[in-house]
């Protein structure tokens, strides 16, 4: 009975390693996601000095943040 907990557990230990580096990995696909959807739609960072910064896009619409 010891014995089936413990393959058990590390089967779980295994797949949880596993599912780490799966969402570690896609946090990276998330990011060149953006960067292309950026780059699209030609979203730019706004600084004018008297507000805090935003995005606007090619068409000049304020994006505004959540």
């Amino acid at each position: 009975m010891n014995t089936f907990f413990t393959v058990i557990l590390l089967v779980v230990a295994l797949l949880n390693i596993i599912l780490f580096f799966k969402v570690w990995g896609m946090t990276n696909n998330v990011k060149s996601i953006m960067s292309f959807y950026i780059h699209e739609k030609g979203i730019r960072l706004i600084d004018d000095g008297a507000t805090k910064k935003y995005f606007k896009d090619k068409d000049g619409k304020r994006i505004e943040m959540m």
